[in-house]
Formats: structure tokens, sequence, C-alpha cells
């Protein structure tokens, strides 16, 4: 646009120099609008500034995994000059996967970073598919991510925990061989990458892993069989693929050595499952750190001893859990009847004494840390064994190390 021309009193402001300033910047300002010129209308201008306002800073994303190309959906011209306080909103074409940046209008790529423009972004806060929003921040020469939200921002992750959602459940379709993985955001075991998985997702233990939402999961080196407890991990690619499997090893070596040759490297337990005598995964529920069997779990204490007898738990193997169970006792004749509990790794006196006291029966609720060995010790009282009945009932676990 320029200076309107001045003209001496009577003069003509000729139609060329009206087109070639006014009226050509009032045509383009609506052309570039997406809006046609139409003389029978009075408010093309009023509806150009409309639709800059709603649609001016959305762009199209061109660029490759963590390089993002920006550009202006056609008529809209680009930005002149990466200004302070700009705005652009587009369709990631790729996850992020680590430090990455954007080049928007052809100005140049800057850095896209996190917490007001002072962090690079460490992968999965930009998500394929997903409408993403950064402002440019001159002070800091690099646009912010507005559009990390809870589940791809590692901060929002609970520090308790390095999970947040992804309870896991027997599938509704297949509930004897299949775990439900339900969405949420995972750290790596280093706790350096955090990854999200946006819809439930489903593996079958019962067959070998291969990589995809309904596919088997088990690792191919793991013996699928009864009785037995799986490993269930979470499995990452670096472009934010996520996946599961089962190992019956807590470190998911034969799970990852499967796994690493279609680029899962990365991973987290997420807990455990048991099959039943004929195979099936055992119904249970899972809500965070806690795992809880529909049906109890029962395991007969008889015939106790006066000296400490290993009981094997139901509880995963490898890893530190707290378990709350309950321990009835039944002595003929009535009388007191006294048992004594601790887990193996104590071997002071018994820390906890079960007393049937006058009655003939008595049933206790306690809770203790199982090691890793999955082994509580119990022994009777020499003067007051019980001989009628003793078990003890557990309704699950809860997981230290998740």
């Amino acid at each position: 646009m320029q200076d309107v021309p001045t003209k001496f009193p009577g003069s003509t402001y000729l139609s060329g120099e009206y087109n070639l300033g006014t009226n050509d910047e009032l045509k383009n300002a609506v052309e570039s609008a997406g809006i046609t010129l139409n003389s029978g209308d009075s408010i093309q201008l009023a509806k150009a500034i409309t639709n800059y306002a709603g649609a001016g800073n959305y762009y199209m994303d061109t660029g490759t995994i963590n390089n993002y190309v920006l550009s202006p959906i056609a008529p809209r011209p680009s930005p002149t000059a990466l200004l302070d306080g700009l705005k652009v909103r587009f369709v990631a074409a790729n996850t992020s996967t680590g430090v990455a940046t954007a080049n928007v209008g052809g100005l140049g790529s800057q850095d896209i970073k996190k917490k007001g423009g002072t962090v690079q972004l460490e992968g999965g806060e930009i998500v394929a598919g997903q409408i993403e929003e950064m402002t440019f921040i001159a002070s800091k020469t690099a646009w912010n991510l507005d559009t990390i939200v809870n589940q791809n921002d590692t901060d929002a992750i609970p520090l308790f925990r390095s999970f947040d959602g992804m309870n896991l459940s027997n599938d509704i379709g297949a509930p004897l061989s299949d775990v439900v993985v339900a969405p949420g955001t995972f750290k790596d075991t280093d706790t350096t990458r955090a990854f999200t998985l946006n819809s439930a997702f489903a593996k079958d233990l019962s067959t070998a892993l291969v990589p995809g939402n309904g596919n088997g999961g088990r690792a191919s080196a793991v013996v699928f069989g009864s009785n037995k407890f799986y490993h269930v991990f979470l499995l990452a690619k670096e472009d934010g693929t996520v996946d599961m499997g089962f190992d019956d090893q807590v470190d998911a070596s034969n799970l990852l050595f499967d796994a690493s040759g279609d680029g899962y490297t990365f991973f987290r337990r997420r807990g455990s499952v048991l099959t039943d005598a004929a195979s099936n995964i055992r119904p249970f529920l899972n809500f965070g750190p806690r795992f809880i069997w529909i049906s109890p779990e029962s395991i007969s204490l008889l015939p106790l001893s006066t000296t400490f007898i290993d009981y094997i738990m139901r509880v995963p193997p490898g890893v530190y859990t707290d378990m709350t169970f309950v321990i009835r006792i039944q002595k003929s004749g009535g009388g007191g009847a006294d048992l004594y509990v601790r887990p193996d790794y104590q071997s002071s006196d018994p820390i906890q004494n079960v007393v049937t006291a006058s009655s003939d029966h008595n049933t206790v609720s306690l809770q203790f840390t199982i090691a890793p060995s999955q082994v509580l010790e119990i022994r009777a009282e020499p003067a007051n064994v019980p001989d009628e009945g003793a078990d003890l009932v557990s309704w699950g676990w809860t997981e230290i190390d998740l």
C-alpha cells in the first residue's frame, strides 16, 4: 500500500493510481482469505478479517521426524518475520522422538521447546495426527510448544511411579488368553523418555510375539504353561510407537531379544499375570500398582510344623510386593492355637502371632512385604498346633517397584 498522491484542488485521482494502491491491497486481502471477489457483496473485507482471525495461523506440515516444515495454507501468505508472540497451529506429520525444530514460512529452523521455551523436547510431546500449537518467544529464539498435555509431558507422570493410566485387564473378547492395557503414558526404564498410548491395546499371551494390536505377545524363548506368572512389559520404538509383550524374566531380556529386531528398544514393566491349572489367565483387576484377584487365592498350610516351613506365595517373582492376606486356623477341642508368620528375609524371632484364644477357630488379617523369592515362613507353637484347619487366603498384591 502506498500514500494517496497529493492532488491540486479540482484535479482527478486516476483509477490506475487507486488500483495500484488501496484497491489492490483490499482485493489481495479478500482473495488471500479464500474469498472470490463479488461486486454485490459489500462486507467481503469483514469476512476476510474473520477468516484470518480464525484460521490465519493454521499451517501444513511437510517435514520429517523432529524437523517440522510448516507452510501457510494457500493462498494465505507467509509471515514476514518471526515476531514475538507469533502463533502457529498444525497437524503433525510425525511424532517427535527427541530435540525438534520448526521452519515456519521459510523463515529458518528454530528449536521447539517447552516450559516457556526453556527446555528441549525429549520425545513424544508432539504426536503424529494431532493438532499442535506453538508460540514464538523472541527472547529465547525458540518456539514454545503450547499443546503439551498431561499424557505427553514427563513431568505430569506422578513421581511415585513411572506410568500414568495404562491399567491392565483381561480382554473382554478373549479373557483367557489376552491382556488389554488402557491408554496412558509410561517412562522407559531409565526414565529419560516418555511414551503415550492413545487407545486400548491387546496382546495374546498364548502365542509368540508379533508387533501390533491383537497379535501374539509372548517372548519366543518363554515356555507357555500352567500356574505360572508372566511379567507384562510396555514396549516403545524411537518414533513413539507403543506395543506390549510378556516375559518370565523381570528384566525383559527374552522379550527385548525378539522385539529389538522390529525397533522396540524402550521398555517398562507394568505388572504380572498368572495362569491357572488349564493355562488360562486368571481373572484380575488392576488399579495403578494394585492387583486384585476376582476369586481369592487359598493356600492350605497343613500339616503345620513347630519349625518354620517355607510357603510360596502367589505374588510375582523377582519383585517386592505388599501382600494382604487372611490366615484361618482351627484346633480340635477348642483352646488356644498359636501360629507365627514372617517373610523369609527376616531371620529374627517371628514378628507376628496368630492366636485362636479360647475358641476353636480364628481368622486374622495380616500384611507383609514379600521379597522377590515369594516366600513366607510359618510355624506353630509346640503346645498349640492347629490340627483341624489352617489356610492362607489372599486377594492380590500391591507392587512396590512400579
